[in-house]
């Protein structure tokens, strides 16, 4: 266990700010991966990219605009997948059996086109009514959850599951819920609040009733994370400002868990072994910590790294790099293994770590954010 410096446990032992973990000679970089140029057939954009948990990625044609076409990377290849009509990747999501998700909305919008993607086939799977694709989320059971709303502040009484071959309409929550931010949990409970912003309006379905679980002070959905142990993780505060207010409700009660310094309420990452990392600021910076379920951790990289919003892992590992700013680029790149930060090879070029993806056995990303580019690349874990 490390050391304890101001209250604070601190990582396992560095030399020259890296871990060294017996890399032989004094070197900061770790030679098992290794990056590779994957130019693809065509300019696309990485806004709305997806994996499908089985180590393929999806990555749009057109940002949010309707296509007639994505294209699928394995790992090795591009392969053009045909919609049979225009379709969007807005807000996309895929399931626990790896079946993607596509809708016929394009930005903030409803449709009664939605499509269902084995990996081979096109499945029509009409809902009910048109629904957004906006607060997609799914549970372990294969199930996805969505509602009527397109806009953020929206509220709504109506929510809609779909089982893999049925769609089934939710019994209406006691007062009407804003959508955008839910999420589920691996026992099949999905939370959703009443508020676009801080609130106590905090709700729980778990399959049968909706329950008021309000926390002990108004927390905002929008950071909302939740573990492997099914415990959700909120902040007190405003998106983009920094508290040191975070709260975790473990399906019972909530509990202040105070961290060492003021931690940014955008991003919550969590692991497969139900640790969560958190950091201090948008740009570049060495205040990293990971709270264990007990204990904190001030985990400073070796060099000032910086969080996105796909800096969240597949739930093995995490990784940053040094860009300046969000949407911004550099070749600087940081892994947190769960116990060390190790600095992989540089890229061959500057990379983008927004919207990057990330599988069990590679990262892809590319050289800009939002603008169509077929200079890919990917690091090999």
């Amino acid at each position: 266990m490390g050391a304890i410096l101001n209250g604070v446990k601190q990582g396992m032992p560095l030399v020259n700010g890296v871990k060294m973990n017996g890399l032989i000679g004094g070197s900061k970089i770790w030679k098992k991966g290794y990056w590779k140029i994957v130019t693809s057939p065509e300019t696309l954009n990485n806004t709305y990219m997806m994996n499908d948990g089985n180590g393929n990625v999806y990555v749009s044609k057109n940002g949010n605009a309707l296509s007639n076409y994505c294209y699928k990377f394995d790992g090795i290849n591009w392969v053009k997948i045909n919609f049979p009509t225009p379709l969007s990747m807005y807000y996309m999501t895929h399931d626990s059996n790896h079946n993607v998700y596509f809708t016929g909305n394009s930005s903030a919008q409803r449709s009664n086109i939605w499509y269902k993607y084995d990996g081979t086939t096109f499945t029509l799977i009409t809902p009910p009514v048109a629904l957004a694709s906006q607060g997609l989320c799914t549970d372990s059971n294969g199930n996805i959850y969505t509602q009527d709303t397109v806009n953020m502040s929206s509220l709504t009484y109506d929510f809609y599951k779909y089982d893999g071959s049925v769609w089934t309409k939710l019994p209406s929550p006691p007062v009407q819920l804003m959508a955008y931010y839910m999420k589920c949990d691996n026992n099949g409970n999905l939370y959703a609040v009443n508020s676009s912003v801080s609130t106590v309006g905090w709700y729980k379905y778990d399959g049968s009733t909706w329950t008021l679980i309000n926390p002990p002070v108004p927390l905002n959905s929008y950071n909302m994370n939740i573990d492997v142990n099914n415990n959700v993780y909120a902040f007190n505060g405003n998106t983009g400002v920094t508290s040191s207010n975070i709260y975790k409700y473990d399906g019972n009660s909530w509990t202040l868990i105070t961290p060492p310094a003021q931690l940014l309420i955008v991003y919550v990452y969590a692991d497969k072994s139900g640790n969560i990392y958190m950091n201090s600021s948008n740009s570049p910076t060495n205040s990293w910590y990971k709270y264990d379920g007990n204990d904190w951790y001030h985990i400073p990289p070796f060099t000032p790294l910086s969080g996105s919003d796909n800096t969240r892992n597949s739930g093995i590992l995490m990784i940053a790099n040094a860009c300046p700013a969000i949407a911004e680029a550099s070749n600087v790149w940081g892994m947190y293994n769960g116990s060390e930060w190790i600095r992989i090879e540089d890229s061959p070029i500057d990379l983008v770590n927004i919207f990057m993806n990330i599988t069990d056995n590679y990262l892809l990303t590319c050289d800009t954010y939002n603008t169509p580019t077929n200079k890919w690349y990917i690091y090999v874990f």
